[in-house]
C-alpha cells in the first residue's frame, strides 16, 4: 500500500518461462483478502479467550462443588457428633444416678465414698466433652473455661487406678506449676 500498511492477499497463478528457462509473464489473479483475514484473527482471540473464561468457569465450579462435599461432609460429622452426644449424656445420666444412689446406701465407708467422688469428678469431666461435642456439632453454644490441668490428672489418675488390672500400677508424677507450662508424666510397671 502507498500509505506503508501491509494488507493481506491471496494470489493464485502460473509464471511462464522461455525457451532458455527465464521467467516470461506471471498470469494469475490476486484477491483482496485482507477484511477475511482481520476477522479470523478476531475470531481466533475470542475463541481463545472463550477456552480460557470457560476453563476458569469450570475451574470454579469444580472448587466450589469441592467445598460444598466438605462443607457436607462436616454437617455430616456434626450430625454424627450431636447423635453419639445425645447418647453419652444418656449413659451419663445413668452413671450418675446410680453414683447418687450408692453413695446414699455408703455413707458409713469413707474409702469407698472417696472413690465414688473420683469417678463422679470423672463423669463430670466426661460431661464437659459432651458439652464440647454438642457445642461441634452446632447445638450448643462453646463455653470456654479455664481448668487446672493438675487436679484433672490427679482425679482422673485414681479413677485409671481402678480400672487397671491388680498387677500393674500407676503413678502419675506432676510437677510444681512454675511458669507457664507444665508437663505431665505418667508412668506404670507391671508387678509380677
Amino acid at each position: 500500500m502507498p500509505d506503508g500498511q501491509y494488507r493481506w492477499a491471496l494470489f493464485s497463478g502460473r509464471c511462464e518461462f522461455d525457451a532458455a528457462g527465464h521467467p516470461m509473464r506471471l498470469p494469475g489473479v490476486v484477491v483482496d483478502i485482507h477484511a477475511r483475514k482481520i476477522a479470523e484473527d478476531k475470531l481466533l482471540r475470542l475463541t481463545q479467550t472463550l477456552e480460557e473464561r470457560v476453563a476458569v468457569a469450570v475451574s470454579a465450579r469444580v472448587e466450589a462443588e469441592e467445598r460444598f462435599r466438605q462443607v457436607q461432609k462436616l454437617e455430616a460429622i456434626g450430625n454424627l457428633t450431636g447423635s453419639v452426644a445425645h447418647d453419652f449424656n444418656n449413659a451419663l445420666q445413668i452413671i450418675s444416678a446410680n453414683l447418687q444412689l450408692t453413695e446414699l446406701q455408703t455413707k458409713d465407708n469413707p474409702e469407698l465414698l472417696r472413690r465414688l467422688h473420683v469417678v463422679g469428678e470423672a463423669v463430670d469431666a466426661w460431661r464437659q466433652a459432651r458439652r464440647a461435642n454438642l457445642a461441634f456439632a452446632r447445638r450448643q453454644p462453646l463455653n470456654p473455661a479455664v481448668v487446672n490441668p493438675v487436679k484433672l490428672v490427679t482425679g482422673t489418675g485414681e479413677f485409671l487406678q481402678r480400672a487397671l488390672p491388680e498387677s500393674m500400677q500407676f503413678k502419675i508424677r506432676l510437677p510444681t506449676m512454675s511458669g507457664i507450662s507444665t508437663s505431665i508424666a505418667i508412668s506404670w510397671k507391671t508387678r509380677y
